[in-house]
């Protein structure tokens, strides 16, 4: 009796699926021609985007099962769109600077203020007058490019390697040049020093 019944189940379900089966097309347009309107649960199978489409009673349009999350264009672009050169620079990045000291909120602003501050000026001077180094009594002006309102200074006497000299008194008279005073017995200088501007 079973196998008398499932002839006929099966046969009701494929009554049911004809019923909603629409059939195969070539693209959207062949569907529309055949199928301008059609009944919920409707349903055709579209070659051009080898997906199911489906009759969508509250929108009354073909609406394919495989669309994702539609976007109108990226980056002005429509259609299938592929990475280009430019489309993801650090400019479009958002820079969280919390926690940081840089004020930055985009990546490539952060990055170009990091490269500001990482600059260094780097240089051996005498006590005779050079290009960039300007002496007056004990005071030795250095001109730099850093363009740094708050640099950091190390000086140091070459004929003492690695000892570092931090007692002098150092003034920023510009973003481009600091001042740096040289106790009056020190004047002028002998041999080669280091200044170290970061």
């Amino acid at each position: 009796m079973t196998a008398k019944f499932d002839a006929l189940l099966s046969k009701l379900r494929e009554s049911d699926e004809s019923l909603y089966d629409k059939g195969r097309f070539v693209n959207y347009a062949a569907i529309i021609a055949a199928y301008p309107t059609g009944e919920a649960g409707w349903y055709v199978i579209n070659y051009d985007t080898d997906t199911f489409w489906i009759w969508d009673a509250d929108t009354s349009a073909w609406v394919n099962t495989d669309r994702c999350g539609e976007v109108s264009s990226v980056f002005g672009r429509i259609g299938v769109v592929t990475a280009q050169s430019g489309d993801y620079g650090s400019d479009k990045i958002t820079f969280n600077n919390t926690g940081s000291s840089l004020s930055s909120v985009n990546t490539e602003l952060a990055i170009k203020e990091l490269d500001t501050r990482t600059k260094v000026f780097q240089s051996n001077f005498t006590a005779a007058a050079s290009t960039g180094f300007v002496w007056a009594d004990n005071v030795l002006t250095v001109t730099h490019s850093l363009n740094k309102t708050n640099p950091s200074v190390s000086i140091k006497d070459n004929a003492t390697p690695g000892e570092l000299i931090d007692t002098y008194f150092i003034e920023v008279t510009d973003a481009n040049n600091i001042a740096v005073y040289f106790p009056v017995e020190a004047v002028p200088i002998t041999g080669t020093w280091n200044i170290r501007i970061f």
